[in-house]
């Protein structure tokens, strides 16, 4: 159980910092007309480093929601 929580933390946070740098330059790549040409590495640079600071920041969540009773949680 507590394991299963975890992950569904974790997979939420990574899921949600993978997609916003995805959205926002679909969003708003339609209205800035910049022509610049980025290698392969500086985007796996920049996707890796989103999907470690989201690691970062769902551990910590994660592992509070999984110590706790939910039972007490819903009352």
């Amino acid at each position: 159980m507590i394991l299963n929580l975890t992950r569904r933390f974790l997979s939420g946070a990574v899921l949600a910092h993978l997609l916003a740098p995805l959205l926002s330059s679909a969003i708003g790549g339609d209205g800035i007309h910049i022509h610049a040409h980025i290698s392969i590495n500086a985007f796996l640079l920049a996707f890796g480093t989103s999907a470690a600071v989201g690691l970062l920041f769902g551990i910590l969540p994660a592992r509070q929601a999984a110590n706790k009773n939910l039972i007490d949680i819903l009352r």
